[in-house]
């Protein structure tokens, strides 16, 4: 079975696929530097230390937001990049072929790729964690996409 598509990202479709690497990349230790900076900063306060109490809650505050910082800068970095070109993706039983207008291509096996997430509008390719291939659903029809999810769930890189 092979399914294949040919896109330009969009901007908002880029900006679905980074939401979905930078939720999971961050969030989690944003948390954990954030929670010590609080209790850290309240206490301060408390005690009597205004300037570093106010310093280590705006610490936790920088850290919580900074996935939030990262992602408008990725978002603003792809509004930028100039000579985008359509890209042509090909979904087979082996693995994943990319190819561009200028002839370039690329296979990846299924093995090259650690994780698979599905979103309303995007297919999320993990080659590693924070650095994933971003397909859309916009040229595929919707048995296209049931396709390529179950070339996925065969590939064992998308949850049932």
């Amino acid at each position: 079975m092979e399914v294949t598509g040919e896109y330009l990202l969009s901007a908002q479709e880029y900006g679905s696929g980074m939401k979905v690497i930078l939720r999971g990349r961050r969030r989690f230790v944003s948390w954990l530097f954030a929670t010590p900076a609080a209790v850290c900063g309240a206490v301060l306060l408390a005690t009597g230390h205004p300037a570093f109490g106010v310093y280590g809650l705006a610490i936790a505050l920088l850290t919580v937001c900074a996935w939030r910082i990262e992602a408008a800068r990725a978002n603003l970095a792809f509004k930028r990049r100039r000579g985008r070109t359509p890209l042509t993706v090909s979904f087979t039983d082996d693995g994943v072929t990319t190819k561009t207008l200028q002839g370039a291509s690329a296979h990846r096996p299924w093995h090259g790729f650690t994780k698979a997430v599905e979103t309303g509008h995007v297919f999320v390719l993990y080659v590693s964690t924070g650095h994933a291939l971003i397909v859309p659903k916009r040229p595929f029809s919707s048995i296209d996409t049931e396709r390529i999810s179950s070339l996925l769930r065969a590939a064992e890189l998308l949850s049932r």
